[in-house]
């Protein structure tokens, strides 16, 4: 028998479900805006791979331009021509370059230009410690963990001690594939605080029945 307490519960799942969905579709034009930008070769569907990992995780919307074909030679250089595409932006720009001849940095973070540059070359030399994974899922998950790493720091957010956490620095490279490709649930909800977003099946408690306020 349904008593007005199960009503008011079945209500209140009904509303989140809907809330979430109306922020996942009708939102996107309001999130924070990154620009994801390619240069040289990469593994193909990255570029797709990491977008998506961003949108569903960040709550941002990811915008990106046509892939550059000349890779980045030089990061500290290159950051005065990626600041134009940088500021058609209100939060950051990632750029992701292959095909390049600097072996010595996965990547590097700019914060007062908010602009990040991962090494792609250098993530796919790196040598496998996962056995359970192809050689390509291998590269876009060590992408898309420094991509929410590189992101994290440009929006202030500290490096994190937990293996299980993007946020945190690799000590050395093996260390890339075993900590997480999200954050861990402290630097998660601090990340979505810095941001302005909801976290996800977060419900407004004024939409909430009174029977499950808190």
């Amino acid at each position: 028998m349904l008593t007005t307490r199960h009503c008011s519960l079945f209500t209140a799942i009904v509303l989140l479900a809907g809330c979430t969905l109306a922020r996942a579709d009708g939102d996107i034009e309001s999130r924070k805006r990154v620009a994801l930008t390619v240069h040289g070769q990469i593994p193909a569907g990255m570029a797709d791979r990491v977008r998506i990992h961003l949108e569903l995780n960040l709550a941002v919307a990811v915008r990106s331009p046509a892939p550059n074909k000349t890779p980045i030679e030089d990061f500290d250089e290159a950051v005065e021509a990626l600041a134009a595409q940088r500021a058609a932006t209100n939060l950051c720009l990632l750029a992701l370059t292959g095909s390049t001849t600097v072996t010595n940095l996965r990547g590097r973070v700019y914060p007062k230009e908010k602009i990040a540059i991962l090494n792609v070359s250098r993530l796919v030399a790196i040598p496998s410690n996962l056995e359970d994974v192809t050689d390509n899922e291998r590269v876009m998950r060590r992408v898309e963990k420094e991509a929410m790493r590189a992101i994290g720091h440009l929006i202030g957010m500290p490096p994190c001690p937990s293996i299980r956490c993007a946020m945190r620095t690799p000590r050395n490279d093996a260390e890339i594939d075993s900590k997480g490709r999200n954050f861990c649930p402290p630097c998660h909800q601090k990340a979505f605080s810095m941001l302005g977003a909801h976290l996800p099946g977060a419900i407004p408690t004024q939409l909430m029945p009174p029977a499950v306020r808190p």
